[in-house]
């Protein structure tokens, strides 16, 4: 699913793969841990290299899984032993550091950021 996201295909390939990404990865810590000990991160940044207006879409969906991982390992429930079960597994990786490590925060900023233009746009 990694190379298809992250090779030369259309945005299309990469849109459909992402969501398979996504349904694989979601509340399942151990998908998460081995997508991150793979380098998953690096290849998903990878996708921020790409210009384009199709991948787009594919950029801000990226943006929003993370997103949503974050908020997974945050929102625990830790009064029910499942919960407590997924915040070990969640522990053996630290997702935050690991974004932070590998240069995630430059690309959230230059993804997140309203262009000069727009910004004037909005003010008028």
């Amino acid at each position: 699913l990694l190379r298809l996201i992250s090779g030369h295909n259309s945005p299309a390939v990469a849109g459909k793969a992402l969501y398979g990404l996504s349904a694989v990865l979601r509340n399942f810590p151990e998908a998460q841990n081995t997508f991150l000990r793979q380098g998953g991160l690096d290849v998903l940044k990878a996708v921020f290299k790409v210009q384009g207006k199709p991948m787009d879409n594919i950029k801000i969906k990226i943006l929003t899984l993370i997103q949503d991982l974050l908020e997974e390992r945050r929102n625990l429930d830790i009064s029910s032993q499942t919960g407590r079960s997924r915040r070990e597994q969640y522990s053996k990786m630290d997702l935050e550091d690991l974004l932070y490590s590998s240069g995630w925060c430059d690309v959230f900023s230059l993804v997140l950021v309203m262009p000069r233009d727009d910004r004037r746009a909005k003010r008028d």
